[in-house]
């Protein structure tokens, strides 16, 4: 990672670099100061692929962070093209840095995706959804444990988290794919522990409970986070951040 970021300085300080930047040369290749490269070298990339691969490479760098999280928001505040080399940096904002100078340099960003490749990048999301979901099985054993005792749809809620987890995880491998064999052994690792941590639950929470409460839900199936992820009619399939 210390190359990358040493990569990332020598572009800012590369003379040819900020001359094309400040000469509205901004979307052409750049030839990197140590290399020589052809054209046919730098194949020319769909926008949306590019804009997806760094989404995907910049999420590395944050250890919360999906590829998704770095929306239309993010990408909005972000100017279309460079007029000047001033243009290229955000102060305080590194991720925003790399994003331009990767969206308009082919050749950084080749050098970017050399060092976060396509599988390194898919473990490191299977494993942020594999820590999301622990994070709903801790919450879960605290609501069986000592509440709070006004959420009826807690059990419910928690089930449409980790369906939106596993529909995640299968997603990110079909529009990845193809992913190397450990790769997506990364990821059925993820739907095994989560299956594994539901199965062990497979009960009725508010049987049998510490604490009292008098909001229960009226269907039984709604107690059973077990039952409640199988079913289809789950309403809360989102992410477990968004709380």
């Amino acid at each position: 990672m210390t190359d990358l970021y040493y990569e990332i300085g020598k572009r800012l300080h590369d003379e040819n670099f900020r001359d094309r930047l400040s000469t509205g040369q901004a979307g052409e290749t750049f030839s990197d100061p140590d290399e020589s490269s052809s054209e046919d070298e730098l194949p020319s990339e769909d926008p949306g692929e590019i804009i997806k691969t760094l989404q995907e490479m910049l999420s590395v760098f944050d250890p919360d962070k999906l590829p998704e999280n770095y929306g239309a928001d993010f990408i909005g505040n972000l100017p279309p093209s460079f007029e000047s080399s001033e243009d290229t940096v955000d102060p305080g904002n590194l991720p925003a840095t790399i994003f331009a100078l990767a969206r308009h340099d082919p050749v950084f960003r080749q050098q970017l995706r050399g060092a976060l490749n396509k599988d390194f990048c898919a473990v490191q999301v299977f494993r942020k959804l594999q820590r999301k979901a622990q994070g709903i099985f801790r919450r879960f054993d605290r609501y069986a444990e000592s509440g709070p005792t006004y959420d009826e749809r807690f059990v419910e809620r928690c089930a449409g988290n980790l369906h939106w987890i596993v529909e995640k995880v299968v997603e990110y491998m079909h529009d990845r794919a193809p992913l190397n064999a450990s790769t997506k052994a990364e990821a059925a690792g993820v739907l095994v522990d989560i299956l594994d941590n539901v199965c062990n639950r497979n009960r009725d929470i508010y049987i049998d409970m510490p604490w009292q409460t008098r909001h229960v839900p009226d269907d039984d199936d709604d107690r059973n986070l077990y039952i409640c992820l199988i079913r289809d009619n789950l309403d809360d399939n989102e992410d477990p951040e968004k709380e």
